[in-house]
């Protein structure tokens, strides 16, 4: 999780035209401005505001395989004392945060890497005051569309990538087969790996039992990798009749990936039932 802190020291703004033509001079030619790209569907824009100061990017990292980690960093940058009820306190032992400042005396806190967020909360307190030694920086600005003068974007100076690791557990399909009728299965999933230059690569995998006639009771395990994606389960019953033989009773595209997935079949050639438990 990355968060911003924004301290906004000062604004420059530029008066807005009252006409587009009182930014160009006379020697300005309209054919001109269309070679340089300026049209209908792009027309011209100005920057009208910018805002100095400066921006405290912190990412907060842990190794803990806790489903609350997400609601103790919250609580944490809200400043919710979650420290001090030990609510968290299996987390946060298993975190380290970092500190980036941009603006200001960024030399001070260039990078800070700690496992006690107070010295966070403490480098964003700090130099939060504009002076001769904690300069500002422009953080962000503010574009207008010279036609009426209304707010096209608002862009920050500095993007800051975060990059993020994802555990994935491996889990297994149960087909379960009940039905007074003959069935067949197919199921499918893509295995994604990725390349030397960090393309996803996809390969396709398919269960060796598709397409064989399934009478009840009917029961099989199905393993799939902890990098599969994309799976697919199709069931369809035998009805006997000459003008649709076979008929489809479950078609289910991109079944989520869980540790236990259940495909159940059942009923009678007329009334079949199907469910998929997650």
């Amino acid at each position: 999780m990355v968060a911003a802190y924004k301290q906004i020291f000062y604004t420059v703004s530029a008066e807005l035209p009252n006409n587009p033509s009182d930014l160009f001079d006379n020697s300005v030619t309209f054919d001109e401005l269309t070679r340089k790209g300026v049209s209908n569907t792009a027309p011209p824009i100005m920057v009208s505001n910018v805002a100095y100061g400066r921006t405290v990017y912190v990412k907060l990292e842990t190794s803990s395989k806790s489903k609350d980690v997400q609601a103790a960093f919250k609580a944490l940058i809200k400043g919710q004392g979650v420290e001090a009820s030990g609510q968290y306190k299996d987390i946060f032992e298993d975190s380290t945060f970092t500190a980036v400042v941009l603006g200001g005396d960024a030399k001070e806190h260039n990078k800070v890497v700690t496992k006690d967020f107070d010295e966070i909360r403490n480098i964003i307190k700090d130099n939060a005051e504009l002076s001769s030694k904690n300069p500002a920086y422009p953080i962000s600005y503010t574009s207008s569309f010279l036609k009426d003068n209304a707010t096209a974007a608002v862009h920050n100076n500095t993007d800051y990538i975060e990059t993020t690791t994802t555990e994935y557990s491996s889990a297994k399909m149960t087909l379960d087969h009940t039905g007074a009728y003959v069935a067949q299965f197919d199921v499918s999933w893509d295995e994604f790996s990725y390349d030397e230059n960090g393309k996803e690569v996809l390969s396709h995998k398919t269960w060796e039992g598709n397409g064989k006639d399934r009478t009840a009771h009917f029961n099989t395990v199905i393993p799939l990798p902890p990098n599969a994606k994309n799976v697919k389960v199709l069931a369809k019953e035998c009805t006997g009749l000459a003008w649709e033989w076979w008929r489809t009773i479950i078609n289910e595209q991109n079944v989520p990936l869980t540790n236990e997935i259940k495909v159940s079949i059942g009923g009678t050639t007329l009334y079949p039932s199907a469910n998929i438990n997650r």
